[in-house]
């Protein structure tokens, strides 16, 4: 049976306990010279552990109080003495794609993924290919569920509409993964939120392409994500293989050697919103490794609007930084490598572009 925890009562719980371990600790006899370093460890490992559950329950109550709207499903590789139906913590999938063949198209069904869970890929081992699905990554830091490629033709593939993925860690242990993440031709509203793509190895192991969007992908977001390919043979964390139409690209931290740009497209897009995002081509090593290539190259008569980013690559110029004529630039900071040819310069409102055939793309 479903525990039915709901938000509020789960954060009272958390911080119920919390407030209890905190008294232990300090309401101790006067006697006492210091606090019992001992006593401080096991009591943040009880709460470590207590957050951990907790954060279990709470996405166990999301499904059984029905705030997602459609059903809900459960992924642990952890939890092998279990059935395997899904239904819940005990009996979760072992994998994230036999979640999503439980699901229901158009339902608003939600996967959720335990703290620690771990896949790895040879081929294409997850294609999201069922409409409406959200997959969330429960925990933090190292120990979100991580998807790790091992080896190039290792690939996600987003092949329905209206997928959301949040707070997955998509680790590459190999050189030369193609695409880490593959949004299927004409596929839209993909949502990719607070997830991390890195490396194993500095230097040989890499995502050639982060994500590629093949063509013709509409309203699709990339936010608050984090690209650190490190000095690898990576491409570009962000690929537009075609055309694209209202695509977000916020908040994300994107950042290693690209031979062609932290964001790239081949293709004439439309809507192009490039916001908030801290943009540095090249590995960035006591002030040395930053490449030539700019931080974002789009194809000619791309529109859109790119505003509020910190660009970094080492150019000669603030045009070289961004080659994407047609789109409109305003407020972004661009600083070359250690500050020689410029550094920390603001653009104006009338801020032009250069054209990629001038620049060679």
């Amino acid at each position: 049976m479903k525990k039915r925890f709901g938000k509020i009562s789960i954060t009272f719980l958390l911080i119920l306990i919390s407030a209890l371990l905190v008294c232990n600790l300090t309401m101790r006899p006067v006697k006492a010279t210091k606090i019992d370093d001992a006593a401080v460890i096991s009591a943040v490992a009880v709460i470590d552990a207590l957050v951990d559950t907790l954060i279990l329950l709470q996405a166990d109550g999301m499904g059984s109080t029905g705030i997602s709207g459609g059903d809900v499903y459960y992924v642990d590789s952890g939890a092998t003495a279990g059935t395997g139906t899904g239904a819940d913590w005990a009996n979760a999938e072992l994998t994230i794609d036999a979640a999503v063949g439980n699901c229901s198209a158009s339902n608003g069904d939600v996967i959720f993924v335990a703290p620690g869970h771990a896949e790895s890929f040879t081929s294409e081992g997850l294609d999201v290919d069922v409409v409406g699905v959200t997959i969330i990554g429960l925990g933090s830091g190292a120990t979100r569920p991580t998807i790790t490629y091992a080896h190039a033709n290792g690939e996600v593939a987003i092949g329905a509409a209206s997928v959301s993925i949040k707070n997955i860690r998509f680790f590459s242990s190999t050189p030369d993964v193609l695409m880490g993440i593959e949004v299927e031709s004409g596929v839209d509203y993909f949502t990719i939120e607070d997830c991390e793509f890195v490396v194993d190895t500095d230097g040989t192991d890499e995502f050639a392409e982060a994500i590629n969007f093949v063509s013709a992908n509409e309203n699709c977001t990339v936010k608050n994500c984090i690209f650190n390919a490190k000095a690898g043979n990576s491409v570009a964390a962000i690929m537009l293989d075609n055309t694209a139409d209202c695509l977000d690209i916020i908040g994300n931290d994107i950042r290693g050697d690209y031979s062609s740009a932290c964001i790239f497209s081949d293709g004439a897009c439309t809507d192009v919103l490039i916001r908030n995002n801290l943009l540095i081509n090249g590995a960035l090593v006591a002030d040395t490794g930053s490449n030539t290539e700019p931080a974002i190259e789009v194809a000619n008569n791309t529109a859109g609007m790119v505003m509020d980013n910190t660009i970094v690559s080492d150019v000669a110029t603030v045009l070289l930084m961004r080659v994407a004529d047609d789109m409109t630039f305003s407020n972004n900071w661009c600083i070359d490598k250690d500050g020689d040819e410029f550094s920390a310069t603001l653009e104006t409102l009338e801020a032009a572009s250069v054209d990629a055939a001038v620049d060679g793309g």
